[in-house]
């Protein structure tokens, strides 16, 4: 999907995420914790890379040190 704004983007993976059934256990688990790199493992539905996504994802979040924007919130 092409977005033309990064908000757009981010805004239409908080709706998946909120509202798709495959993502149930995600929405439990961030119940228990707020710490994305525990909660990455929910999100192996999202592509059809299946767990090499949820490692990729992981990665990132850690070389880039993005855990540094937890507490961002969008305008």
């Amino acid at each position: 999907k092409k977005y033309k704004t990064l908000e757009g983007s981010v805004y239409d993976y908080f709706q998946t995420l909120s509202k798709v059934g495959s993502y149930a256990k995600f929405r439990e688990a961030r119940q228990e914790t707020q710490d994305p790199l525990e909660l990455i493992k929910y999100l192996n539905n999202y592509s059809e890379m299946g767990d090499i996504y949820t490692q990729q994802l992981k990665t990132l979040i850690e070389k880039n040190n993005l855990q540094k924007y937890d507490d961002y919130r969008l305008p």
